[in-house]
């Protein structure tokens, strides 16, 4: 293999097996020398000697050494040697499967808080309900392949079961969330910008699986104030000039189309100048856990909206007449949900089971004994 160091690739070579290693190997996956040579010949068409991919590997550990405890190379070299801790390497050989595997990662997926870390984002990821499923699927394949192994990153997304409930369809929630953002800015300077309306079209679903522009496809124009995420869904807080009155409303962003900045500078400050955002939330959006029940509720059409968002599209919905539908959902049979369905009043009861009707009965009575 005379000469292969004139190859036009030799200088890529000790990255390409930093970059192999990463992917393929772990305690559990260790690769040979000549399993890298190999790879380097059939995929990279670069030859290596068995002592330049020893030597590559030496390397590679001086380097990451170096970014670790920011040294300069020289002083690596001084360290090494007088270093008795072999620990130190973030390759290392193990003898009994006779092969190399990166030790010491970003994260290490044998220290149970990083692989903790490492799923709690993934599951991050994949609950959120404004990422499309296939960009969740994407984003966890950015990271794990970054951090982990290709048998880790594959362990991990195992543990996870992808539930597409409630998960957007709609690939633009991300230039939405650019659009809102542009328009609150505060720029000051040559290319000064000061907060400003923005206008678009709001839709709602329908029974038959798709969607329909609200107001006839007439424009909201909004006074944007706050991004706002929860419960996996991202939504926007602004005040909506109206004819007769402005309102603050919460909007959700992968249900707004054709984001516009309108160029008119933002209003209403005044109702949001002494907001605790912390509270607000708390008060505005709830969540609960408890015992779980399947019960059969009704509601007014106009709520679909709201109750797919509280429960998403796979669960039974049956149209009663023009005016009102019902849902069967296995709900935790908390006073949290007899407060959320205490929220619509009228518009909303319990048709099934029994049981839970005479819970919620019970639960009515105790606010009523209070007055």
């Amino acid at each position: 293999m005379n000469g292969q160091g004139k190859q036009n690739n030799q200088k890529l070579k000790a990255y390409l097996v930093y970059k192999y290693l990463m992917e393929n190997s772990d305690e559990n996956h260790c690769i040979s020398v000549e399993n890298i040579a190999a790879y380097l010949l059939e995929s990279m068409g670069i030859m290596a000697e068995r002592r330049s991919v020893y030597k590559d590997i030496h390397e590679i550990n001086k380097v990451l050494y170096a970014l670790k405890y920011d040294l300069t190379i020289d002083e690596v070299e001084n360290n090494i040697e007088e270093c008795s801790d072999k620990n130190w390497r973030a390759i290392v050989y193990d003898g009994s499967k006779k092969g190399y595997y990166v030790k010491h990662r970003f994260y290490d997926i044998n220290e149970e808080y990083d692989m903790n870390d490492i799923r709690t984002i993934v599951s991050c990821i994949y609950s959120s309900k404004f990422i499309t499923e296939s960009k969740a699927k994407e984003y966890v394949n950015i990271i794990t392949k970054t951090l982990v192994s290709e048998a880790q990153s594959e362990e991990i997304k195992h543990d996870v079961f992808l539930s597409d409930r409630g998960k957007t369809t709609n690939k633009k929630v991300f230039e939405n969330v650019q659009a809102i953002n542009n328009a609150m800015k505060i720029v000051s300077g040559k290319n000064k910008h000061s907060p400003e309306k923005i206008s678009f079209k709001y839709i709602s679903s329908t029974f038959k699986g798709n969607t329909i522009e609200r107001r006839h496809g007439e424009r909201y124009i909004v006074n944007p104030f706050k991004l706002i995420i929860n419960d996996g869904n991202y939504y926007l807080l602004g005040v909506e000039d109206k004819k007769k009155k402005a309102a603050a409303r919460t909007f959700r962003v992968d249900r707004m189309r054709e984001i516009k900045l309108t160029g008119i500078p933002r209003e209403h400050a005044d109702c949001f100048s002494n907001t605790d955002w912390a509270t607000y939330t708390m008060q505005n959006f709830g969540m609960y856990n408890g015992e779980t029940s399947t019960v059969e509720l009704q509601f007014i059409t106009p709520l679909l909206d709201t109750v797919i968002d509280k429960f998403g599209r796979n669960i039974y919905y049956h149209e009663i007449d023009s005016n009102h539908f019902s849902i069967q959902v296995k709900v935790a049979i908390t006073n949290q949900f007899f407060g959320w369905l205490c929220s619509f009043g009228k518009k909303a009861k319990i048709i099934s089971p029994p049981s839970v009707k005479n819970k919620f009965i019970e639960f009515l009575d105790n606010i009523k004994s209070k007055y």
